[in-house]
Formats: C-alpha cells, structure tokens, sequence
C-alpha cells in the first residue's frame, strides 16, 4: 500500500507538471500570437504608407490635417498597444511614430506637465539601467509662460518637434545607463547641450522628416509669439531654419 501510495502521488505529480507545462506554453503561444499581430498590423500599415507617398514617402514635405485623419483609427489599432498617447495629439504621434518602426515595442507615455519647454523627453529613473527602459515624453501647459505651447503648432511643425523627442529615445537607446547619466550631466553645460540638441536634430533629418523639423523650427523662431529670449535660446542650442534647409538639400 505504501508502494501503491507512492506511485499516485508520483503520477499526480507529473500530471500538475504536464498541465502547469501546458498553461506556460498557451501563454507564450497567446503573447507570440499579439507581437505577430503587431508586426502584421505595422507591415499592412508600411504598405499602405507607402502606396499613399510613393517611394519617396519618408521625405514628406508637408503632412496635411484635412488629409491624414481619416488614417487616425488604423494607425491607433498600430500606436497604442505600449503607448499612452493624448487623443488630443494622436494623429501627429502616429504619424510621428510611423518613421521609427524600431520603437514599435517600447513603452512609451505621452503626459502633460509644466516643463518650460515645448516638449520633453525622458527614461524612466527606474529603468535606466534595465533592459528594457521606458520612456515618458512631457507636453508642456505653462499657457502663461515663454515658450510655445504644442497645440499652437501647425500640424506639420507638430509632427516635427515629436520625432524629435522620439529621436532622443533612439539615442537613450544606443546608451549603457553610465551613458545615459552622463549625458544628462553633460546637458548642464550650454556648449555641450547645443552639441547634443543638434545632433539629434540631425537624427530627425536622417529619419526622413527634415521638412517636419524645419516647419517647427520656422515657426518657433518666426512666427510664434514666444519671448526674444526664448527664441534666442532656441536659436543658440538647435539647429536653425537655414541650417536645416542645408542639410535636407544634400
């Protein structure tokens, strides 16, 4: 009896394995099964990207509202899966994020807040040193203050200054977390945060959206209502209208 007691315990053993094997296995089948769908997602929406521009489609000159927001329900069921996006900026995002199909799994979140700035964009402190950072990017709401708020951008000029931000993710990306800190240490120095703020600029003409970042750039320094100082700090630390120009005919 004891022998006999053995065996059972023995073979109920193995049966909770065999069912606890088989519940892992439908998990990593339905997780397989959502980053597939994804990829399929993103793919058809390449496509269609395509067909739309032409095989010039990542030098757009200009994204027109009235144009791509009969878009904004395919490219949500694309975007928002890892993302916390403002329905109030959706579409520029989205079309933002069309051009960086590298970040398509990262988790990022898109949050209002004071910042001085137009926009803003930061790892997570407790993700730095992971693997698998997160990223949130500030919209700024100082109605009162300097700057320029988001919402007073022209459509295109949006989608500029956001791949912008998006490009401080790649750069983050390609970064150890000593190298991340580094470079936020760096920043408290003008020189070193002009060199910094430009060279992402030139990842965002290198990403196919120059004519995006010369809109915004246009705008900040000649037509926004911003303070004299605050044009002229833009004007010192990024790239300006002219030198963008440059850089897009080559």
């Amino acid at each position: 009896m004891k022998n006999l007691g053995t065996a059972n315990h023995k073979d109920h053993k193995e049966n909770a394995h065999k069912v606890h094997n088989t519940a892992n296995s439908v998990r990593i089948c339905s997780a397989f099964s959502v980053v597939k769908k994804n990829a399929v997602i993103f793919l058809a929406f390449s496509l269609s990207f395509l067909n739309s521009y032409g095989a010039d489609s990542l030098k757009v000159k200009t994204f027109l509202w009235e144009q791509e927001r009969s878009k904004t329900d395919s490219l949500r069921g694309v975007f928002s899966t890892n993302n916390r996006i403002p329905s109030k900026f959706e579409l520029p995002i989205f079309i933002a994020l069309s051009h960086f199909p590298e970040l398509n799994s990262k988790l990022i979140h898109f949050e209002f807040r004071n910042i001085k700035t137009t926009m803003a964009c930061r790892p997570r402190n407790s993700t730095i040193f992971k693997k698998e950072r997160h990223y949130t990017i500030f919209i700024d709401t100082d109605a009162d203050g300097q700057g320029i708020l988001l919402d007073s951008i022209p459509f295109n000029a949006q989608i500029g200054i956001i791949a912008h931000e998006l490009c401080h993710i790649l750069d983050y990306e390609s970064k150890t977390g000593n190298q991340i800190i580094g470079t936020g240490l760096a920043y408290f120095n003008k020189n070193k945060r002009a060199d910094f703020e430009k060279t992402i600029d030139d990842l965002t003409i290198n990403k196919g959206l120059g004519h995006q970042l010369l809109a915004w750039s246009d705008f900040a320094l000649n037509k926004s209502t911003a303070s004299s100082a605050y044009k002229a700090y833009k004007r010192k630390t990024y790239l300006t209208p002219e030198e963008i120009s440059e850089k897009i005919k080559k």
